[in-house]
Formats: structure tokens, sequence, C-alpha cells
């Protein structure tokens, strides 16, 4: 199998398909948006914005090594499909409100 990266036209836009049918582990993108903007440094990049299902109950966020699989896969397509660096991938929960606890509070 050949790692050589594949020019395609619109690759962010490719990226953004395949980002949302993918799953690492118990994550999956339920919406994807592309956006080209500046980034920190003032340079021209696409952000790629994934709504993931809130965090399991009790967790302030997602397991940390499948946040790393999505990034590392994430940037092996990218690569693949010839999307030029820089880009980011940025995540929130489908929710932004507390999540109920077990006796029906929201955590303090």
């Amino acid at each position: 199998m050949s790692t050589q990266a594949t020019a395609v036209d619109h690759p962010e836009e490719v990226l953004r398909k395949w980002l949302a049918t993918q799953t690492f582990g118990s994550l999956h993108a339920l919406q994807v948006a592309v956006s080209r903007d500046l980034d920190a440094d003032d340079r021209e990049s696409w952000f790629f914005d994934l709504v993931l299902p809130n965090p399991a109950e009790g967790q302030d966020t997602w397991p940390v090594e499948e946040l790393n699989t999505l990034h590392l896969a994430t940037r092996d397509k990218a690569l693949a499909v010839g999307l030029a660096w820089p880009w980011y991938v940025r995540f929130r929960p489908e929710s932004e409100e507390p999540q109920e606890e077990a006796d029906g509070q929201a955590p303090h």
C-alpha cells in the first residue's frame, strides 16, 4: 500500500465527509463543519468543527486515548488527500448544558 499523498480537488471537503463517517472508540461525529479562518499565528487555516455526543455520565470530557486516535487518524487522512497544514480539529458536546446526576440534580 502506498503512503504517498494523492492530491484531490477540495481535500478539505473530502476530509469533512470522511470525519462524518468515522468512529474512534466511542467517539463519532454527529455533525462536521469546515471553515477557513486565521489561526493564532494569523495563518489561513482550515478548521474542522465536530459535534460529539456528550461525554459519558460523570465525565467532564471524552477519553483522551480516543481523542488522540481521532487526531492521528485525521492527520493520516489529511496527508493522504493532500490537505496542506495548517488545519485544526475542534470539538464540542452536542449539549452545552450540564448533565443531570442520578438524583435528577445538575452538578454543582
